[in-house]
């Protein structure tokens, strides 16, 4: 602070003020885009069912349904070596949450899982202290193949 009071009583703050900000704007941008996921193929978990016994099966997602989502290896417990999956509905995250007591659980998980095209449009939403970040995932139908994007 006592710089910028220097540099105002001085007459400098005029003209360092615009690439300041300029390069402030930069590394924002840069911070903003660096905490997003990369665009990719992943395996998306949509479930539903007793996440206790586990008789879990795949949940039917249509086309512009919208589901809460979040990825595996930003949720605790992370995935040890296995491959990362978008978590989609409650079912989904609920069941996540008791892998690491119960390995039938998460090879059920991977069993329904599915193949698709996956493009983040945000870093997310902020989960808050105790959950990871969030994204609103809809299904989407390109010329191709259908897409999650998530936002």
């Amino acid at each position: 602070m006592a710089a910028c009071h220097i540099l105002w009583s001085i007459g400098m703050w005029r003209t360092w003020r615009i690439p300041a900000l300029t390069v402030g704007a930069f590394l924002l941008c840069v911070w903003y885009v660096a905490r997003r996921p990369l665009d990719r193929m992943m395996q998306v978990v949509c479930v539903s069912g007793d996440i206790y016994l586990p008789n879990l099966r795949p949940q039917t997602w249509n086309k512009d349904d919208v589901r809460k989502c979040a990825l595996a290896n930003r949720t605790p417990p992370t995935p040890n070596n296995a491959t990362d999956v978008l978590l989609c509905g409650d079912t989904a995250m609920q069941a996540w949450a008791l892998i690491w007591l119960r390995d039938d659980v998460k090879k059920s998980l991977y069993a329904n899982s599915v193949q698709h095209q996956v493009s983040f449009h945000s870093s997310g939403h902020e989960g808050g202290r105790y959950s990871s970040p969030w994204w609103a995932c809809k299904k989407t139908a390109s010329s191709l193949a259908l897409t999650l994007d998530c936002y």
